[in-house]
Formats: structure tokens, sequence, C-alpha cells
């Protein structure tokens, strides 16, 4: 496939992990105080979320070199820095992790999808069926991150994946109206304007 020529993303100006903030680390993150999951803090400002849970809390990080990843996303640097999830050691790295997937982006403006490379900030024009592949760029907050996982586990869906793609369909004023009443995060924290 011909790629269109990619143009550099905005300034993105909420405070999320950044490049200074212990790549490798392991963040412990207790669920309902059900169980615990484990998320590795990787450069850019985002993590990978591994898909094991445990009873009790890990005592040899090395299980997670193996483990699954459910997804990758960004989260608020609060969520790390105030302690809600804790850094309980440091891993390598693994290979599959070493290059960034792409995130997909919606232009309210154009109503065009794009994809996001968080290595590089460039962005390409895309279609819905590719972004649906793909996780969106937004920043979560620790209680949607717990909620997802726990949805996952489950076994019932995460209202805030749901909702990913529904606001496409609005209308600039019901869009307006929405976030207006304080609902900022059934968008999942985001709204993407694009130059």
């Amino acid at each position: 496939k011909e790629w269109i020529k990619r143009k550099k993303s905005p300034e993105i100006s909420f405070r999320i992990l950044s490049s200074g903030e212990t790549v490798g680390s392991i963040v412990q993150i207790h669920i309902n105080d059900e169980f615990y999951v484990y998320a590795q803090i990787l450069p850019h400002g985002l993590l990978a979320f591994f898909d094991y849970k445990s009873d009790t809390e890990l005592s040899d990080l090395n299980v997670l070199k193996n483990a699954k990843i459910l997804f990758i996303t960004s989260v608020y640097k609060y969520v790390i820095t105030k302690g809600i999830w804790i850094k309980v050691g440091k891993i390598p790295i693994r290979e599959d992790l070493q290059v960034l997937p792409l995130r997909f982006v919606y232009d309210r403006i154009s109503e065009k999808f794009f994809t996001y490379n968080p290595e590089t900030g460039e962005t390409a024009p895309t279609t819905i069926d590719v972004a649906k592949k793909l996780e969106r760029a937004a920043v979560w907050d620790d209680k949607q991150i717990e909620e997802r996982i726990k949805n996952h586990y489950d076994g019932v869906p995460c209202k805030w994946l749901q909702e990913t793609f529904g606001f496409e369909k609005m209308s600039t004023f019901a869009l307006m109206e929405f976030l207006a009443n304080g609902c900022r995060k059934h968008l999942n924290c985001s709204i993407w304007l694009l130059k």
C-alpha cells in the first residue's frame, strides 16, 4: 500500500508519564481489593498492561516476561507519582515491546481518522476499520484502567471501549452539550484536534 505523506501531530498538553519515569519499572495495580495486575512503564509515556492476575503480590517479576499483553496505553502521571499504583521493581523491556504500536486519533473538524506513531509523533490518514484495530491515543485515569481490566477478567464489555467509536456519530452541538455537562471521561479523556 502506498503511504500518504505524514505530518507531525500537535503538541500534547496533558500530563502523562514522561521518558524520565524509570522506563522498565513494573507497577502493581490492586483491582477492587480482589486481585493484583501489573504493567510496565515504556518509553513515550506508555504502559504495557500484562494479561496476568494474582490473588497475592508477585514475589518474582520474571513471570511477566512471558505474559501476554492486554493493551498498551497512557495514564495520567499522578497515578504513579501519587502512589495510586506503586512501582515494585524493574525488568528489561521485552523484545516484542521495543517497537511501540501505532495508535489512532480522530479529528472532529475533518471527521477523519489518523494513525499516530508514539515514537515519532507523526500521523497519517487512515480508515475507521484500521482505527478499530488500534488502541486510541488517549490518556486514561486509574479508575478507568482498573474498570477496563476488571471487565476483561469478568468477561463483560468495557463501557470506555464501547464508547470509543460513538463520538464520531455525534453532531457538533450534541458533542459540545455532552462535554459541557461534565462527561469528558466518557470520551476516554481526550478530544484530538489536528491542524
